[in-house]
């Protein structure tokens, strides 16, 4: 058995691709090294971190037995989960038995399709959330005393050093006039007001620059056809950049959304620049309101917090100052890699029985209860077949239709990734219950149910 560690990915994307960079670094400053195994085909910070760490890239587009040969040959496995269909492949399929791994949460849990589904919360194995919202998360308030012992927390950290550099040199003399988006850019994730936020701000006379991907161009035109004006920038290599050219952060999104650590903020915070936001729960758990920056309850408010600090330079100071200082406290990545250190010694020492069993077995139609085993809170699959017939496709649909109806979440469900039916169906494209489920789909949201994605 090799005494290392090893990283299970679905991916590796901006938000982990920074968290575990700044991971690595550490270890390699103490000539440590780690292993990272990429189910996907990796699309960003696959440089830096193979410079850093042992990287297999793309493994289930070959074998799952690699996958386990390497899993098996490790002291303790951390997991980086989210509702990924490669990963939520891997595990019902192949399972965990005897091992000693960790799951460690980047999505929040909070709601579908973003779950951490119970047959994660079951297995027995140590459970770490990347922020206290999840703890929140309906199945994990059912959980009992005993249960609920095998969760934790470590809040998720990229290196700040270069943001904080550029926050404690910030200096301001006039309104506070640019205002920055930073993220995701795409109303799976943001407020479906964002658009009308940013028209009307930008009517007020605010510069408004959006960072990002993937429905920059859509965003835009959304806040054209509102009367305003933006400037897209896509994405960008160095984003510490944008952070120095700007005043104050914007940051609405939608109370539904996927994300925890959120490093935008963190990042933002760091370079000095006072967050807006809405009162969401990860927000919640990184802004103090008043302090480092404000949590809007409803448009309105968002946009006069805005105002606020536009037109009260002492408080943009104060706030400003503030910002750095909590990043400081808050967000260091050596509290992220000593928690995190501390969990894996731990898992190292211990002795117990935990083990995740497949659940595919025997299923025609693994891709479409992957899906379902891994995406609704509850049972909506049938308790007693290992059938794909017992799993209703109406009857998922009716969910996902009542949701849609009830909170207008079509672009959380249509969605080409983040975990939606059109996400797993990219991976199991001969899912004839993904088909049927997704031209249902397409029916609801008007389009054609024939239409090959959205």
């Amino acid at each position: 058995m090799h005494d290392e560690i090893v990283h299970l990915v679905p991916h590796l994307g901006g938000g982990v691709g920074a968290v575990l960079t700044g991971y690595f670094e550490i270890r390699d400053r103490l000539e440590l090294r780690d292993t990272v195994l990429c189910l996907d085909e990796c699309r960003s910070n696959v440089k830096e971190i193979c410079n850093l760490a042992n990287v297999h890239d793309g493994l289930m587009r070959g074998s799952a037995d690699q996958v386990k040969r390497l899993l098996v040959e490790a002291n303790v496995v951390v997991i980086h989960y989210w509702n990924h269909p490669l990963l939520t492949r891997y595990l019902l399929e192949e399972g965990l038995t005897s091992g000693r791994y960790i799951f460690w949460a980047h999505n929040s849990g909070l709601s579908e399709p973003h779950i951490i589904p119970d047959y994660v919360i079951d297995s027995g194995f140590r459970i770490l959330f990347t922020s206290g919202a999840s703890l929140n998360a309906p199945n994990i308030l059912d959980l009992s005393f005993e249960q609920k012992k095998r969760l934790g927390v470590v809040r998720s950290s990229r290196s700040l050093s270069k943001f904080q550099s550029r926050g404690t040199c910030r200096l301001l003399t006039r309104r506070a006039n640019r205002l920055l988006y930073l993220g995701t850019v795409s109303l799976t994730k943001m407020h479906n007001s964002a658009p009308k936020i940013f028209a009307e701000l930008s009517r007020l006379g605010f510069r408004i620059d959006i960072v990002g991907g993937d429905e920059e161009v859509r965003i835009r035109d959304e806040v054209i056809a509102n009367g305003g004006t933006v400037t897209i920038h896509g994405e960008v290599e160095e984003p510490s950049d944008k952070y120095a050219r700007s005043d104050i952060f914007i940051y609405p999104l939608r109370p539904d959304h996927y994300g925890t650590g959120e490093q935008v903020i963190a990042e933002a915070l760091a370079s000095g620049l006072p967050v807006v936001a809405f009162d969401n729960p990860a927000e919640r758990e990184l802004i103090e309101h008043g302090v480092t920056g404000f949590l809007a309850t409803d448009v309105i408010s968002f946009i006069e917090y805005v105002k606020l600090l536009s037109d009260n330079l002492e408080l943009y100071k104060a706030m400003s100052n503030s910002a750095v200082n909590v990043s400081r406290e808050k967000f260091d990545i050596n509290l992220m890699y000593q928690g995190l250190m501390t969990e894996i010694a731990s898992e190292a020492r211990a002795s117990h029985t935990a083990s995740l069993p497949g659940r595919l077995e025997g299923f025609r139609d693994s891709g479409f209860a992957a899906f379902v085993y891994s995406s609704f809170f509850g049972n909506i699959h049938g308790e007693s077949s290992n059938c794909a017939a017992d799993i209703d496709v109406n009857l998922v649909f009716e969910k996902i239709e009542a949701t849609i109806k009830e909170s207008g979440t079509d672009r959380i469900w249509t969605s080409p990734t983040k975990s939606s039916p059109f996400h797993y169906l990219n991976y199991f494209p001969e899912s004839d219950g993904l088909n049927e489920l997704c031209k249902l789909i397409r029916g609801l949201c008007g389009q054609p149910r024939n239409s090959g994605s959205f």
